[in-house]
């Protein structure tokens, strides 16, 4: 009688180390970009169930799946200094079943991929190659791996509207993106200094040193504060995207009011321009609400 019950608890934890490693929570963020770049197009006309999207939603998001267990594969012996919670640094998950994970989800991401128009197929291939690049080196070079995920994250909001057009509202999303991502990977690298010295890795903070990693945070937080009005003015964007994207303005300089460690304050600056990301992919899904006229 107690094998089953065994067995049943060994599945969960092993199915819950599985979610941790491949980072459900961003996964949901990678399809939620794809979708609002082809909403940001299609506007009213919106087909949440239209088969060529969801297929295009699955193969990215299982793609961004698998670079997050490459991720921890490649990274294993840093997170055990800078996050040794991870499922592979605790020992929490084995080595042959993170890379059993990674077969299976790059599989299925091809797979998917291949049915999709060859626009889409090239944008798709283009990320899996920085994917790549990033986790088997640009990862441990000063910026080059922040601009990298910063690509990868912009990069899915014009794969979604790849097969309609492109509008300012999606260029703004992909711009906004890419810069609120460049942003919170400058303050992770701040978070994961220690470890990153240990393993030789050249990250910008190792570089310049982590107070003036944060000062280009900081100017960064500002740019993207001052540009977000203009499609309000420019495009005539809703009532609607004024209010959220204050509140977005508002998460990217709260931070900065944050007195302390830079180092043990990163951790609320990530999760704030994480917040701000969240907020600012609202504020442009809703940028035709409450008109100005």
């Amino acid at each position: 009688m107690k094998l089953p019950t065994v067995s049943i608890k060994s599945f969960g934890k092993s199915s819950f180390s599985l979610m941790r490693i491949t980072r459900v929570g961003n996964v949901c963020m990678i399809a939620a970009g794809v979708f609002l770049g082809a909403f940001l197009v299609q506007g009213a006309s919106f087909d949440w169930y239209n088969p060529s999207l969801l297929k295009a939603v699955a193969a990215l998001s299982l793609l961004g799946a698998a670079g997050y267990v490459m991720n921890d594969l490649w990274d294993a012996q840093i997170d055990k200094i800078n996050r040794p919670d991870r499922p592979l640094a605790s020992g929490e998950l084995n080595i042959q079943t993170a890379w059993i994970a990674l077969v299976g989800l790059l599989s299925g991401a091809i797979g998917f991929a291949l049915t999709l128009p060859v626009p889409q197929q090239i944008v798709f291939l283009s990320i899996l190659i920085l994917l790549a690049a990033y986790n088997l080196k640009l990862s441990k070079l000063p910026l080059l791996g922040n601009l990298c995920i910063s690509l990868i994250v912009a990069g899915a909001l014009l794969y979604g509207a790849l097969p309609y057009d492109f509008t300012p509202a999606v260029w703004m999303a992909a711009y906004f993106a890419f810069a609120c991502t460049l942003a919170r990977e400058i303050v992770k690298d701040v978070e994961d200094i220690v470890g990153d010295q240990a393993g030789g890795a050249k990250t910008l903070p190792v570089l310049i040193g982590v107070d003036a990693s944060v000062r280009w945070v900081q100017a960064l937080s500002v740019l993207i504060v001052l540009s977000s009005v203009l499609p309000y003015v420019a495009f005539s964007f809703g009532g609607l995207y004024l209010i959220l994207i204050s509140v977005t303005d508002l998460l990217l300089l709260l931070p900065m009011s944050k007195i302390g460690n830079i180092t043990n304050s990163a951790s609320f600056f990530s999760s704030s321009l994480k917040w701000a990301m969240l907020f600012g992919m609202a504020a442009l899904a809703f940028a035709d609400s409450m008109p100005t006229n």
